[in-house]
């Protein structure tokens, strides 16, 4: 029974490292690099989301004026080694300024996959789901 147990261990980390999965490397792998968590779809539709509900404070470019950045550098600065669902989280409990948490699920997850977009994040085949977002890890730029 041990040794089946050994076995059916070794056969499946022989099936991961030939499929090229290693917990070493999903450990170091680089969310910029890795393939996306979002669909370019969800993405299209969290920039109109953005524009009707969240350019008026944070800009056009997402740099400001009235509300933080949501871009480059001083967007990873607040959100550095953080899970994208705490972004999430704040963002739907809090915004858009003047009615909070006004917005449903699925549209405040297109807004996140537009700011994912924007900072870089590249777009993949599955979309964003809430489950999604504790596996996002925000990281600066040079990461």
């Amino acid at each position: 029974m041990k040794r089946s147990r050994v076995l059916l261990m070794a056969a499946i980390l022989t099936i991961a490292v030939a499929l090229g999965y290693s917990p070493l490397r999903a450990q170091t792998t680089n969310p910029r690099s890795a393939p996306g968590s979002y669909t370019a779809a969800q993405a299209a539709a969290g920039a109109k989301l953005y524009e009707a509900n969240c350019s008026a404070c944070h800009g056009a470019t997402m740099r400001g004026p009235a509300g933080p950045a949501l871009i480059g550098d001083a967007f990873t600065a607040q959100w550095t080694n953080e899970p994208a669902s705490d972004m999430y989280g704040l963002m739907s409990k809090n915004m858009p300024l003047g009615d909070p948490g006004s917005l449903k699920p699925a549209e405040y997850l297109e807004i996140t996959a537009y700011l994912l977009q924007r900072n870089k994040y590249p777009a993949g085949p599955m979309p964003l789901t809430q489950a999604r977002l504790k596996t996002i890890k925000i990281v600066s730029p040079s990461s």
